[in-house]
Formats: C-alpha cells, sequence, structure tokens
C-alpha cells in the first residue's frame, strides 16, 4: 500500500512539473532569432563551383534575445561546402548571384569556412525594410507563417523573437516578455486593410 502511495504522489509530483513547465520549441527559426549561431548574416553568393559556395556578407544580425556574446562579429565572406549548402523551403540549388540569410557556425580551426546552423534561405533583397524570403508557390500556410515570423525579426533589427502560432492557424507576435499578457498582434494571415 505504502508502495503504491509513494508512486502516485511521485507520478502526480512529474506530472505538475511537467505541465508547469514553460518549453520552447528547438524549431530552427526559433534558435536563429536566438543567436543559436555563430553568425546570422545577410549576403550574395558571389563565388560557386563544384565544391564550394562562397557568400560576401553585407551584414549581420544579431538578436536581442539568447545569448549575444556568440555573435560579436561580422565576417567579410563565408565559404561552405556546397553539399553542406542548401535552401530551407525552396529546391532550387544555389546559384551566382543569390541573395541569402543565412545562419553559420564557424568550422573550428578556420577564420572564413562555415556550416549551415540554423539554417539558409533565398531573399529578395539585402535590405531588411523590404526584403521577402524566396518560397515556392507551393509553400504550405505554417511555412508561409514561420517565414512571416523571421521578416518581423529582421524588420526589427533583432528586436522581435516571440512568435506563436494559435489553433486557428494565425500566427501571433508577442511584443513583451510577459507570456501573460494580451500585448500581441496577429501578423499571420496578412489583414485586409494591410
Amino acid at each position: 500500500m505504502k508502495a503504491r502511495v509513494q508512486g502516485s504522489l511521485c507520478f502526480m509530483f512529474i506530472l505538475l512539473l511537467l505541465l508547469s513547465t514553460r518549453a520552447h520549441a528547438g524549431d530552427p527559426y526559433y534558435r536563429m532569432m536566438h543567436n543559436d549561431q555563430n553568425v546570422l548574416a545577410l549576403g550574395e553568393i558571389t563565388q560557386l563551383d563544384e565544391n564550394e559556395c562562397v557568400v560576401t556578407v553585407s551584414e549581420c544580425i544579431v538578436s536581442k534575445q539568447g545569448p549575444s556574446w556568440r555573435t560579436h562579429y561580422t565576417p567579410e565572406k563565408m565559404v561552405f561546402e556546397l553539399s553542406n549548402f542548401s535552401y530551407m523551403y525552396v529546391k532550387e540549388l544555389a546559384q551566382e548571384g543569390d541573395l541569402v540569410l543565412v545562419s553559420a557556425d564557424r568550422v573550428k580551426g578556420s577564420k572564413d569556412r562555415y556550416t549551415i546552423a540554423c539554417g539558409c534561405y533565398r531573399v529578395s533583397s539585402l535590405d531588411r525594410e523590404v526584403l521577402t524570403i524566396v518560397l515556392p508557390n507551393t509553400a504550405s500556410e505554417s511555412i508561409k507563417a514561420i517565414v512571416t515570423c523571421i521578416e518581423w525579426f529582421l524588420r526589427s533589427d533583432g528586436m522581435y523573437t516571440e512568435f506563436f502560432h494559435d489553433i486557428d492557424g494565425n500566427t501571433w507576435l508577442r511584443l513583451d516578455e510577459d507570456y501573460e499578457s494580451d500585448n500581441v498582434i496577429m501578423i499571420y494571415p496578412p489583414q485586409e486593410n494591410e
């Protein structure tokens, strides 16, 4: 009897712990917006051959959330092994002249060699105020919602990092860090008056 009561109490304690803990997803876009990479950069593919892809960096973005000590420098160029370089959500192969947003980690012991950390996205411009992330016409609504979050993050200079999706398919931006606050705005789907 005593063992049964202890087992029940242990189960209830674990259940209470699980239900009261806030967990953030390990999605690549969440990790990217919380500095889970060495460099988050906008740039252009300036050289491409059968082995390497070179991105010339225009600017680096640092999130206002997460460990900012990881992103404290702006490399001039980033060299990737071509076999490790692909776009998120797009099946197209990289080409010289493509504009990209790339989350990257530096290869240990190297000055300019990198691997993709939290994704690489093809973008329409290097100007964060007007860029859009390139998607195929067949992109799902959930992918469009994720991309909208990334675009809001970029346009806010790394200030907006807290987004959530509701059961109705809407995506919301939390304007402060108080999770109990109603200080939110819907960012996806786009509203008629925007």
